[in-house]
């Protein structure tokens, strides 16, 4: 398929959002970028353009791409015909007819109404199942439906209906039953208006209201207000009736039980109705499917389609959608002019001008069954995503964009996502690593104690060796002064010694004096000593335990660097 959904990676922030509506399991591509960021980026092969990611990526950082720009160069120089879808009148409420009227003056050689196209698909589709020639079909008006059967229901391809979708229809009426055989583009509201052509080329460009928005706004075009301009608009053929309400969700089944109630139709709409609508088709017996599923890919319809530039309220597209049908069942019934008579002659006339099978396709479906995933990649899959039991592969919680586990894995096994997106694992992981916290915080807690126990014990030695130090300065100050007193003392005995010749008993109680005075001060002197020799064993012995408890300090430290390596 040709890339027209993009990704504008400076934008995307890998949320996921995106995967979270994508009803296509492989379109999507989950990456880790080199600096750790988690980046999706788009499976043109695999996406079936839907354009659900547009209307849910809140970063914007989806973009699409369509032929608007070759088409308003071209318009210029050739000619161009354009088909309009009904939901013109929600895209520019207040403005439609003014934008067809830009867009004629600007060079478009005519503009028809696609919901006659509707008219025509929702008569062939009737016709058809009356006749018996069609039974239990998947309705083929949506081409995000049809890309999503032929990408991963192949099975299912045989029961889509051959017939053309609304705008090759209208088509297909203007080249042949026209004879107006000039390129087509259509207006409308879908990105994948031009996938699903098969054989065909009927549709040339698809102009999408939201690349006409953006362009009206870089020209600066604004139209002037003219009361009673919107009812004297007039398209180039005729305006559909009942087929402008299939852009509608039942809008296919409501057009069918105008005209026969009978048939046996089911509905479905959006993403997750896509996926289960054709679900259910495939698991039931043809007995039990209905004669007609009528099924689109957007939410709320092709009004709410990803090309729509939306600025009103859901209550103000309601609005407009009721006035358009019911301003066609006016028409329906009071008659305009001509194909459409009076009373509802519309189907009789069609009955009477078409042959059916000018609007129905005539390839031959794959019917090729999708390869099955192997079993082993798929447990390998559920294995990166720590689900090992049967329990832990059905939380089916629906987070990571999947219905369940399974798709999950199958998708993973695929290469189109990583375990990591898998909100379950993510949760075990955190309460794993919220263990690992825990028991990490209760073994500092241990440590801590320990250390501050170190760190108290340090203080104290600290200040004994401080004391110790304070001790040994005042012995040391002591010691000078006593050994002041010893020095005078000898140098008195010296002086004295050396005046005597002899020493007379007069003059030996001086010297006995004397020396008793210098004992005492030895005394003294050697007990400063003594003291100061206690201190300084106490100064190494301190020292000794700030040592070694500085050794246990740096073991602890690298035992719990050593552990947190071990376990992170």
């Amino acid at each position: 398929m040709d890339k027209l959904i993009s990704v504008i990676s400076d934008r995307c922030v890998g949320c996921g959002a995106c995967l979270r509506v994508c009803p296509a399991p492989e379109a999507n591509i989950v990456k880790i970028l080199d600096d750790g960021r988690r980046s999706i980026e788009v499976n043109d092969e695999k996406c079936i353009a839907c354009g659900a990611c547009l209307r849910a990526c809140p970063h914007d950082a989806r973009d699409y791409d369509d032929d608007s720009v070759q088409f308003m160069k071209d318009i210029q120089k050739k000619r161009i015909v354009l088909i309009v879808s009904p939901a013109i009148r929600a895209a520019f409420p207040d403005s439609w007819f003014k934008v067809l009227k830009w867009l004629k003056q600007e060079g478009v050689y005519a503009i028809y109404d696609m919901g006659l196209g509707g008219d025509i698909y929702s008569w062939a589709t009737l016709r058809a199942l009356e006749q018996g020639k069609l039974k239990n079909i998947i309705s083929s008006h949506c081409p995000a439906v049809y890309n999503y059967i032929n990408l991963y229901r192949p099975d299912l391809a045989g029961d889509i209906s051959p017939i053309y979708n609304p705008a090759e229809c209208m088509a297909i009426y203007i080249r042949t039953y026209l004879k107006v055989n000039y390129s087509a583009a259509v207006l409308g509201p879908c990105i994948a208006t031009k996938t699903d052509q098969g054989d065909s080329t009927l549709i040339d460009y698809n102009i999408t209201f939201k690349s006409i928005s953006d362009y009206l706004s870089r020209k600066r075009v604004t139209f002037p207000k003219n009361p009673g301009e919107e009812a004297a608009y007039q398209y180039d053929n005729d305006m559909g009736l009942l087929g402008s309400t299939i852009i509608s969700p039942e809008g296919l089944a409501r057009n069918v039980w105008k005209r026969n109630d009978d048939i046996d139709i089911s509905a479905d709409h959006g993403p997750r109705g896509l996926k289960k609508g054709i679900g259910e088709f495939s698991d039931v017996p043809n007995h039990v499917r209905p004669m007609l599923l009528d099924i689109l890919a957007c939410s709320g319809g092709c009004v709410y389609g990803p090309a729509m530039d939306l600025d009103a309220s859901t209550f103000e597209v309601s609005r407009q959608m009721r006035a358009l049908e019911q301003e066609a069942n006016s028409r329906r019934h009071s008659g305009i002019s001509g194909i459409i008579g009076k009373n509802d002659k519309l189907y009789k006339h069609f009955d009477e001008m078409f042959n059916p099978k000018s609007f129905m396709r005539s390839y031959k479906p794959d019917k090729t069954v999708r390869e099955r995933i192997p079993d082993e990649k798929i447990e390998k899959a559920f294995a990166d995503m720590g689900k090992l039991t049967d329990e832990a592969k059905c939380v089916n919680c629906g987070a990571c964009g999947f219905e369940t586990c399974r798709e999950m894995a199958e998708v993973i096994a695929l290469g189109c996502n990583i375990p990591e997106n898998c909100m379950d694992l993510s949760k075990s992981v955190l309460s794993e690593n919220h263990r690992e916290v825990t028991m990490r915080f209760d073994e500092i807690s241990e440590v801590a104690e320990k250390v501050s126990g170190f760190s108290t014990k340090l203080l104290a030695d600290i200040e004994n060796i401080y004391a110790s130090l304070y001790n040994i300065d005042d012995a040391n100050k002591r010691s000078q002064s006593k050994a002041a007193v010893v020095c005078d003392i000898l140098s008195k005995i010296v002086g004295f010694c050396d005046g005597c010749e002899s020493i007379g008993s007069d003059e030996l109680p001086i010297l006995v004096s004397t020396l008793e005075k210098l004992q005492m001060a030895l005394n003294s002197l050697d007990q400063n000593i003594d003291e100061s020799a206690a201190n300084s064993t106490t100064i190494r012995e301190a020292m000794h335990e700030v040592a070694d408890a500085t050794t246990q300090l740096n073991v602890m430290i690298g035992e719990m660097i050593d552990t947190a390596d071990s376990k992170y």
